[in-house]
């Protein structure tokens, strides 16, 4: 199954697929908003930040207070976060305008991919370090994992984990601000997609993706949606 929207960068689209066949979860209905944290200092840069615990730029809090206003109309009842620090002060802006959230959780299952010794490099100090190994990550990230790091099928088995704890857990509509690889690898588990279409997918920064489950099925009807951030930022 493709992304088709991924290249061209559409907010809607719809897909099912079935997931958990637990007959009480089956019985359910789940929201479930996913956002990226709002831009760092690094994110400005080019480096990959991974596990390092970068913080929110001025911009990526400005970005954060516009979605403020987006969350306050879905009215969240439960929140997962990451517990780095830019995902994590990302809820806390914004969360600011919608304040009966009834609870709130750090998940270290969401923390961003581990990208081990690339952390901190810009692309083209990897390529210049590391030869190669770098374009045929790009190419096929199931097939090449950064030294040090964590592959594709160790994230997503930990963001597999993370989708079995809200799924469980979460009082919907959920809100989980995370980070761009784990957004990525949750919609690769939940609609059952190949590694090829992991850089196929945009994840702006503070987006949303707005995931349904209905009688076991899961469908996409938000995809890279930011149209909440103010061209001024």
């Amino acid at each position: 199954m493709g992304f088709p929207f991924c290249s061209l960068g559409s907010k809607r689209g719809f897909w099912n697929n079935n997931l958990e066949k637990s007959p009480r979860l089956e019985a359910s209905v789940l929201e479930m908003y996913f956002v990226r944290h709002g831009e760092t200092e690094w994110n400005a840069l080019g480096r990959y930040q991974g596990r390092s615990d970068v913080p929110l730029s001025g911009r990526g809090r400005a970005q954060a207070a516009f979605l403020a206003e987006r969350v306050a109309s879905i009215k969240p009842r439960s929140v997962f976060f990451s517990p780095l620090s830019r995902a994590r002060e990302t809820a806390k802006i914004a969360l600011q305008v919608w304040e009966k959230v009834e609870r709130a959780t750090p998940l270290e299952s969401l923390q961003e991919w581990d990208f081990g010794l690339w952390e901190g490099l810009s692309v083209r100090a990897i390529e210049e370090t590391y030869g190669s190994a770098y374009a045929r990550w790009r190419e096929n990230p199931e097939g090449e994992t950064p030294q040090g790091g964590e592959s594709l099928q160790e994230l997503r088995a930990r963001v597999r984990g993370a989708l079995k704890t809200i799924q469980e857990t979460g009082l919907s509509p959920v809100l989980v601000v995370t980070h761009g690889g784990v957004v990525r690898a949750a919609l690769m588990e939940l609609f059952n997609l190949g590694g090829a279409s992991f850089w196929k997918m945009r994840v702006s920064n503070c987006s949303i993706f707005w995931v349904s489950r209905r009688n076991g099925k899961f469908s996409l009807s938000l995809y890279n949606d930011d149209s909440h951030i103010k061209a001024e930022v």
